[in-house]
């Protein structure tokens, strides 16, 4: 969370390395139990993009959000109600930022994922 309220004070050069700390930390407790601590790391994928995009860096900022989406889709299409708002923001933070880099996003990634967004909406 430390990183959180360096980038909320604008001191975004001083977040990455706390926030690529806690993704760092993630990532080795995916290694070992991914289906416990995958949506820890997505979240945390997520927090590094908003630094990324504070820091006018959107391309590392696309890639971690692609990463994020891509991490969590197996598991909001096995619980879409348990993942939906993780799962929601990555993917609109994704679309942001691709619109923002004049890029097309991966609609073969999210394509899914907004079908079944869609059925929780009926």
């Amino acid at each position: 969370m430390f990183h959180l309220r360096l980038s909320a004070l604008g001191d975004h050069e001083a977040a990455l390395p706390a926030v690529q700390e806690a993704v760092d930390l993630r990532r080795d407790f995916v290694a070992s139990r991914p289906e416990a601590f995958t949506p820890f790391l997505v979240t945390k994928l997520g927090a590094m993009s908003e630094v990324h995009r504070a820091m006018e860096t959107p391309k590392a900022a696309c890639e971690l959000l692609y990463e994020g989406v891509a991490l969590i889709r197996p598991y909001f299409l096995a619980q879409p109600t348990t993942f939906a708002h993780l799962t929601e923001h990555l993917c609109n933070d994704y679309l942001a930022v691709c619109r923002e880099l004049a890029e097309e996003p991966d609609m073969d990634l999210l394509a899914p994922v907004f079908e079944e967004l869609e059925k929780l909406t009926l």
